[in-house]
Order: C-alpha cells, then sequence, then structure tokens
C-alpha cells in the first residue's frame, strides 16, 4: 500500500531624475501574475476559493505542509467521484486509510492544475476550525507553481509563464524537497547544529519533534498540551526557543511546541515551521529556493 504524508506586482514606476536604484514597492498585482484574495481564519489558516471540474467557488485550505490535495467525503460525494484505490495517510498523531481519486481540473485564480490526484476523509479538525471548508490544495497543485504568499496583503499571486524572478530581491535560501514538501535547513543556535524543518503553512506555530528537549531552549516556560487531529492525540512540551536561524533571518525567545513522532510514522524532517512567522514568503519550484519577506526591485533585470 502506498503511503502519504500530509500535516495545507503593482505595475513599476518609473521615477523621474533617479538612475538604478533599488526601492520596496507594495505586494500588489502585475498584469503578468495570478493573484487570488484569502481570508485568515484562528490568524494562520490560509482559507482561499478555488473551482473544481470547472464549478465554484468552494472553499479550500492552502497547506504547504500537505503532499496530496483532499476532499472531504461529503464534497467527493456531490462530484461523484469514483475512487481509483486505497491509500495511507498519516500525520503527525497517526495514520488512516482513505480512498484515492482524480479530479479532471482545479483552479486557484487563473492557476491550473488538470488531472489532479485527492484523497477523500473527514477533514473533522480542521472543519471544526472552518465549517465550510470543503477540502484541502495540497502540494501536488502548489508544486506546479512559482508563487508569493502575502500574510499583509492577504494574497496569493502565482507566475504563470517562465517569466523572471529578478524583480523580487532577497537572500535566497535553498529547499529540499521530499514528496513534494518543502524542508529548509535552520539551527536552533549558533553551532553547526541543524534542522530540517517542513515548511507548512497550516501550522499554528513552531514544532519540533523530538523525545528530547534540545539544550537550547528555555526550559523554565514549559507546559503540557494536547495535540490532536482527525487520527488522533498526542501530548507535547510547550516552551520557548532562545534562537532560530534561517539564513541570515534570526527570531529569538520564540514559542515552540516539542512532540515525539508517533510510531510506524517515519518523518525525515525534524519539525514544522509555519509561514504565518513571516510578512511575505516567496516559493519558487523551478529554481528550488525561497525568500523570506522578499523585496521588489525599482529597476528589475530582464
Amino acid at each position: 500500500m502506498k503511503t502519504r504524508n500530509t500535516s495545507i506586482f503593482s505595475h513599476l514606476i518609473r521615477a523621474l531624475l533617479m538612475s538604478a536604484l533599488f526601492v520596496t514597492l507594495s505586494l500588489a498585482a502585475s498584469p503578468a501574475k495570478a493573484a487570488a484574495q484569502f481570508k485568515l481564519v484562528r490568524d494562520y489558516l490560509i482559507v482561499t476559493s478555488v473551482t473544481v471540474n470547472g464549478a465554484g467557488p468552494y472553499e479550500f485550505l492552502l497547506d504547504t505542509g500537505s503532499s496530496t490535495t483532499l476532499l472531504t467525503t461529503e464534497f467527493a460525494q456531490q462530484l461523484g467521484l469514483r475512487p481509483l484505490d486505497r491509500i495511507e495517510l498519516i500525520t503527525v498523531t497517526g495514520s488512516e486509510t482513505v480512498l484515492r481519486s482524480r479530479l479532471s481540473s482545479l483552479s486557484l485564480a487563473s492557476a491550473r492544475a488538470d488531472e489532479l490526484e485527492v484523497l477523500i476523509t473527514d477533514l473533522r479538525a480542521i472543519r471544526a476550525l472552518h465549517p465550510g471548508l470543503c477540502g484541502v490544495v495540497g502540494q501536488n497543485f502548489l508544486s506546479r507553481f512559482n508563487y508569493l504568499l502575502s500574510y499583509r496583503d492577504r494574497r496569493i499571486e502565482f507566475e504563470l509563464n517562465d517569466e523572471p524572478v529578478s524583480e523580487l530581491c532577497g537572500e535566497r535560501l535553498p529547499f529540499e524537497l521530499s514528496e513534494n514538501r518543502l524542508l529548509i535547513k535552520a539551527q536552533t543556535t549558533a553551532s553547526d547544529r541543524q534542522f530540517r524543518l517542513l515548511l507548512d503553512s497550516a501550522a499554528p506555530g513552531l514544532i519540533l519533534f523530538t523525545p528530547i528537549a534540545p539544550p537550547d531552549l528555555v526550559l523554565n516556560a514549559q507546559q503540557t498540551v494536547t495535540l490532536g487531529t482527525d487520527h488522533g492525540s498526542t501530548t507535547a512540551q510547550q516552551s520557548r526557543l532562545r534562537r532560530l536561524r534561517l539564513g541570515s533571518t534570526v527570531f529569538a525567545d520564540l514559542p515552540v511546541t516539542m512532540t515525539s513522532v508517533q510510531s510506524g510514522a517515519e518523518r525525515i524532517e525534524d519539525g514544522l515551521l509555519p509561514t504565518v512567522l513571516f510578512d511575505s514568503i516567496y516559493i519558487n519550484h523551478r529554481q528550488h529556493f525561497v525568500i523570506l519577506n522578499p523585496r521588489r526591485n525599482f529597476f528589475p533585470v530582464r
């Protein structure tokens, strides 16, 4: 049986009497981009409208931590989908055998994917947070595009062609792909100790998968909490991380939840990095890099 891991510009202005210099522009849309607005539910969940098989709109969660797009059981029945087979869906708290099917198309703004694989499950946990959800847009859709995710503007902008990315500037951090999911290297101290963190737009905060607390945590703030998904629950410890470094970006005194991975749920990532930590993030799947809080060049080089 197969298994899957899951966890969901403005016009450039030319100024008189100015030569080649860079300024930061607001993250509005340009005609070369396909843009869509989104709602932020519970201050971290990205909910946007999609069309499915040419109909809609329907509300979906956008989840970079899910390798595959998901549909609720009721919505799949409404679409009249036929199951292809069954597959094992693995999360932090357990696993479940679910039906696998395929959509003729799914579109978000003008970004479209045809013949898209979907898994069918109840999605009880996220529907409890936002009852109107019909599904989750996962990485098997998102990884087909480069896009800018802006929390400041509540906007996602897709690049539909092989257009240059030079209008976006900032430090390019390489990522590793594992089952379509993005893993970024991070450090918790100034030492060489590194973690591989899964970039997750459905995570409420930083989560580390470790049975033993790293020595650079502020342990006097520790408390026990419960993490729950559709597939069970597990206990975790909340504390604060002294420092988290992502390239040249450094967070200090960052809240962190520590939990062990459930038996049988093998994961190569060391934790989840929430995208909501940033005002905006640019993800380039063609060249495998991200830019945290990117800026725009005044005169992009073509």
